[in-house]
């Protein structure tokens, strides 16, 4: 047994444990490029350019991973009442624009009889809107609030060749609140006869005036001639300031509603409740507390002091500086009354020549001419010639009535606005 034993432990000091070890790899020993052992990862120590774009895609998929485990940043609570704002706002103004009618009256027109061109110009000057209208059908066009004038651009020739339509003055009016209906009213005339255009033209301002004149005399060379030569007009200033009246009557926009809301709701007012020491919390504006305090030396803003049992019903310096006055509460009412507006139009007349009868006049058969039949019947008599009788004319200017004077009647709609109720 002892034998044995000793026999193995020289066995174990002898052996030679290296051989039994892999031999490393020395630089020397790795295969040359090209052979048949050169491996993958051989070849991509040989290329430096390699190795460093696959470090760097490392790096970039490491990046992205942080990325997407980092929590997002939290939305302001301010951001959806600031879209809704932008919304409201946009849907405001394409909610705001009204429909207006445009009513063409002419007198005497009839079908037939060609369209007149209008125009729309906005207080900035700018044309809004353009067309052809006649008086049959009329036009409507939808407008944003604000004060417009509507041009007569265009005037047609009637069916007949002579009758036309005098060019008028620019209408104003204004959009706000609900759609309307514009009337333009236009007066005819005969170009064939001078003196009613002449009557006519009278009555127009200078700028109207030339442009008929202008106008009349084309067609005369002309019939189909229409384009009026007269600058458009913007609103006069009356109707701007009507307009800008009306806007400020208008309520406060959806996003100042939006801004008070959210105002309110992260930032206190001084009306709040305050939260005292002992960890319960109350209005500001109520009485004196029956509950003990830690510091009695600091009551809350607006409550009276519990240590001298006083009232204080006045409010600390700093609520006085930050409390606003409550708005007035406004309700939606009738800002201008409806009225008739009674527009007087004298009557159309122009003047001519005409040949008027006053009597009769006696002829003889040699041409001589009596006013007494007895001392032609004597000429006659003695000459032995008969005579005859004859209507007498007399030359005379006379006044002719083109259209009776009339008065008309304009309604104006109500206007409606915010008011303090």
């Amino acid at each position: 047994m002892s034998d044995n034993t000793e026999n193995l432990q020289n066995d174990v000091h002898d052996a030679d444990v290296t051989s039994e070890l892999p031999k490393p790899v020395l630089p020397e020993d790795l295969p040359e490029v090209g052979t048949a052992r050169e491996t993958v990862f051989t070849r991509i120590r040989r290329h430096p350019a390699v190795t460093a774009g696959i470090g760097a895609a490392i790096v970039a998929v490491l990046g992205l991973g942080i990325a997407f485990g980092m929590p997002s940043k939290p939305t302001s609570s301010m951001a959806k009442p600031a879209q809704n704002a932008a919304i409201s706002q946009v849907s405001t103004k394409k909610a705001a624009k009204q429909k207006i009618s445009l009513a063409i009256e002419a007198d005497g027109w009839a079908d037939g009889d060609g369209e007149f061109g209008y125009a729309i110009v906005d207080a900035d000057g700018k044309e809004v809107a353009k067309g052809e209208a006649d008086p049959a059908k009329g036009a409507s066009v939808k407008l944003a609030q604000g004060a417009y004038a509507l041009n007569i651009t265009s005037i047609p020739t009637a069916k007949d060749g002579k009758t036309t339509w005098i060019v008028p003055k620019a209408v104003d009016f204004t959009v706000f609140g609900k759609d309307s209906k514009v009337t333009v009213k236009l007066a005819k005339v005969d170009m064939t006869d001078d003196a009613a255009v002449a009557a006519a033209l009278d009555k127009l301002p200078e700028a109207e005036k030339k442009a008929a004149q202008e106008l009349i005399a084309a067609k005369k060379e002309n019939p189909s001639a229409s384009t009026v030569s007269a600058p458009v007009s913007k609103p006069s200033a009356a109707a701007v300031k009507k307009a800008e009246s009306q806007a400020s009557a208008k309520p406060a926009s959806s996003s100042a509603s939006n801004k008070g809301e959210s105002g309110s709701a992260s930032k206190p007012s001084s009306n709040s409740f305050n939260k005292t020491d002992g960890g319960s919390s109350k209005p500001s504006g109520s009485s004196s507390s029956s509950s003990t305090k830690k510091d009695d030396s600091k009551p809350s803003s607006g409550n009276s002091g519990a240590s001298t049992g006083s009232d204080n019903s006045g409010s600390s310096s700093t609520d006085s500086s930050t409390t606003k006055p409550a708005e007035p509460e406004k309700v939606w009412a009738v800002v201008t009354p409806a009225w008739d507006e009674q527009v007087y139009h004298p009557a159309v007349t122009h003047t001519e020549t005409q040949k008027i009868k006053v009597g009769v006049q006696y002829q003889t058969e040699d041409g001589n001419l009596f006013d007494n039949e007895d001392d032609a019947s004597y000429y006659a008599f003695t000459n032995g010639m008969g005579y005859s009788c004859l209507p007498k004319y007399e030359t005379q200017t006379v006044t002719v009535t083109d259209q009776e004077a009339w008065t008309e009647t304009i309604h104006h709609d109500a206007v409606y606005g915010w008011v303090e109720k």
